[in-house]
């Protein structure tokens, strides 16, 4: 299959992959969501059956497996590499995603 985003020829394989939607009103993230990925680009597209799938998530009509808690930084802000890395003493964000 070919690259709609790069236009790679014959580069879209179908495999596992992970759906986040770190900017939804509730941040979630779907683990091993078969999709149809570009090896050269990266680009990630889902079949229309799927796509329904993970509407329902988004309207909360599907309920987590579990929960995480993750880290969230704004790049803007870092000074350097290590001003991502917390400091004793410091919290840094968090956000919680039910999955």
């Amino acid at each position: 299959m070919d690259c709609q985003y790069c236009q790679g020829v014959d580069t879209v394989e179908e495999q596992l992959t992970r759906f986040c939607a770190y900017d939804a009103p509730t941040p979630f993230i779907v683990d091993n969501v078969p999709g149809f990925v570009c090896r050269l680009c990266g680009d990630t597209s889902f079949s229309s059956k799927t796509t329904a799938k993970l509407e329902r998530v988004m309207k909360g009509d599907v309920h987590a497996s579990g929960q995480r808690v993750f880290q969230v930084f704004d790049f803007a802000q870092m000074d350097s590499v290590n001003a991502s890395i917390p400091t004793q003493g410091e919290t840094p964000t968090a956000v919680s995603v039910e999955e």
